[in-house]
C-alpha cells in the first residue's frame, strides 16, 4: 500500500469476537476469518470509528509504542494497513 493521503475505513459487515490472546474476525462477504495480533485489532478497531488517513493509523501506533521504537512507527503503520487492506478487512473510504 502507497503512502497517500487517501482516506481509509474498516470493511462492513464485520463480526469481531475478543479472545484472551487476540481478536477473531469474521467477514461475512468472503466468508473468511482472520485472529488478529493487537497492533491490527487496534487499527481496524480506529478505522471502524471513523475513515482515516495513514497519517493519522501513524500517529497510533507512534502512542502504543515505546520511546526507542516510535522511530518505526511508518513503517509498522504501512506494514499493518497493507495486511487489512490484502485480508479484505479495510477498504478505501469515498468522499
Amino acid at each position: 500500500m502507497q503512502r497517500t493521503s487517501q482516506l481509509l475505513k474498516a470493511a462492513s459487515p464485520l463480526k469481531i469476537v475478543e479472545f484472551d490472546d487476540g481478536v477473531a474476525v469474521f467477514n461475512p462477504l468472503s466468508w473468511d476469518t482472520h485472529l488478529l495480533n493487537d497492533s491490527a485489532a487496534t487499527v481496524l478497531e480506529f478505522l471502524m470509528h471513523a475513515a482515516r488517513t495513514e497519517d493519522e493509523v501513524t500517529a497510533l501506533l507512534a502512542e502504543m509504542l515505546d520511546e526507542e521504537s516510535r522511530s518505526d512507527a511508518a513503517r509498522h503503520a504501512r506494514s499493518v494497513l497493507g495486511e487489512l487492506s490484502h485480508l479484505r478487512l479495510i477498504t478505501e473510504a469515498s468522499i
